[in-house]
């Protein structure tokens, strides 16, 4: 080796033992043909560039960087962390590289902290010690800032993400958490993760840990997306496409804002409790949700087709849609009824009534809360229930209300109406008592309004009703 020579591989290696000593270590293991990443503390995660400066020093020849897109390269296997009581995080994208990303030719495995048979105590023990080991793509509350990972899988060979398990599945692993802000998950290429020549492989959510996915995507994943023993995490306005499964939601109560497209099945229901999807849209899928525990609710949802969805008729599970709508209420001369009081009762029974708000005030404007305040009327649009058959498609029963309005002696009344427009507005006109009654229609929704009838007191209906005609 030249002086030359000698003198660059002493400073490349001097300049790795320093990064090293102050934050943690990065591994390369021939056997298993695998780059592992250790101890790198949350304010100084180990980055695509500790990857590759680790590579330049040791000469692995795994590690490359693309300027161009700013793409970072390892063709190798990546994992995240270890079960040895240090904490490891590893960011994708900052303020430095805003649209960075990871191109894996391989597996990615962010680490259990505990293992049953390795790790003293149980699982437990590192939540409560603060052991976390944690993959990042974009920086939280940042919509400048985001992360992509891209897994090659050219030869279907199953690569793909796994977060927490597979070790230890059935004796509750712990640890390994995901956070993705507007940031994507993705394949490279035309193969999608997990596809494999016998078995495709999930992207296994395990460990009951922490997930964050807000602004994020996941797509071209060739079986389950996200799921397995996925615990209760924040899922918000992401976007699932061209997956086998997208979502298998065991502990998940709420999923918020998220478009589900082109997937064999797009929802698979939490196992533990009732699911509530709000302002989710489902388009192209196979299968919309299945619901083979508890029940499905469907907050303010667009969906391409109900009946594609499958349920458990020997648990009696089911899916329904409630919808916010708006109620506005006029005086006969059209002036808005300020503080009146709308009730919507329902025809029949309704799913889960509790979650229903059926009687507001309108505001100075004659109208019910709107959309972006609180204490807006939510009704029930349908109800979809386990069918006896087999092989029977549940259709949706819609449920109708009866909508009152009442303002000091003035009554107005929507009969048969059924919420099937998120926040759309129904007009109802107040008669007084004296004016008698007559029927019209609200055209919007194609339902008839009924106008208040004669209703003094002392006199019965049909008494007022010959009064009228005898003048």
């Amino acid at each position: 080796m030249t002086g030359l020579a000698y003198s660059r591989r002493a400073a490349a290696m001097l300049m790795l033992l320093s990064v090293a000593t102050a934050t943690g270590g990065i591994d390369y293991v021939a056997d298993t043909d695998t780059l592992c990443v250790r101890d790198y503390p949350p304010e100084r995660p180990c980055t695509p560039g500790d990857l590759v400066r680790a590579d330049s020093a040791f000469g692995w020849g795994k590690v490359e960087h693309d300027p161009d897109g700013d793409v970072w390269i390892v063709r190798c296997n990546l994992r995240i962390g270890k079960n040895d009581g240090s904490s490891t995080y590893f960011q994708v994208g900052s303020a430095r590289h805003p649209r960075q990303t990871l191109h894996v030719h391989g597996n990615v495995r962010v680490y259990p902290t505990w293992l049953p048979g390795q790790n003293a105590g149980t699982w437990r023990l590192p939540r409560s010690r603060g052991i976390v080991n944690r993959l990042t793509l974009g920086v939280s509350g940042s919509r400048e800032i985001g992360g992509v990972l891209l897994i090659g899988n050219a030869r279907r060979q199953g690569r793909t993400l796994v977060v927490g398990g597979f070790e230890g599945y059935l004796d509750k692993n712990s640890g390994g958490q995901l956070c993705v802000y507007n940031g994507r998950i993705a394949a490279c290429g035309s193969v999608p993760i997990g596809s494999h020549t016998k078995r495709n492989r999930p992207v296994f959510m395990g460990g009951k840990d922490r997930l964050e996915l807000v602004d994020a995507a996941i797509a071209n994943v060739a079986g389950l997306a996200l799921g397995k023993r996925l615990t209760e995490g924040t899922i918000v306005n992401c976007r699932f496409e061209n997956c086998g499964t997208a979502l298998q939601a065991h502990y998940q109560k709420e999923v918020t804002g998220c478009t589900f497209a082109n997937c064999g099945t797009a929802v698979v229901s939490a196992s533990r409790n009732p699911m509530v999807l709000r302002d989710c849209t489902f388009t192209g899928n196979g299968c919309n949700w299945s619901v083979p525990y508890h029940a499905l609710i469907l907050i303010d949802c667009t969906v391409d087709d109900p009946s594609k969805g499958r349920y458990a008729a020997e648990r009696e599970t089911f899916a329904v849609s409630k919808r916010h709508v708006v109620v506005r209420v006029v005086h006969p001369d059209g002036r808005p009824a300020r503080g009146a009081v709308v009730q919507a009762v329902p025809d029949g029974d309704t799913p889960f009534p509790r979650m229903d708000l059926l009687s507001v005030q309108t505001d100075r404007d004659g109208c019910t809360p709107g959309k972006g305040t609180t204490g807006s009327l939510l009704l029930t649009e349908w109800v979809i229930r386990a069918p006896r058959a087999p092989d029977a498609s549940g259709r949706p029963t819609p449920l109708t209300y009866t909508i009152k309005a009442t303002a000091g002696q003035s009554t107005g009344i929507v009969e048969r109406f059924v919420p099937s427009e998120s926040w759309g507005t129904v007009t109802v006109r107040l008669r007084r008592a004296t004016d008698g009654g007559r029927r019209g229609q609200v055209s919007r929704f194609k339902i008839r309004t009924a106008l208040s009838r004669c209703r003094r007191s002392h006199l019965p209906a049909a008494s007022s009703r010959s009064k009228r005609r005898s003048r």
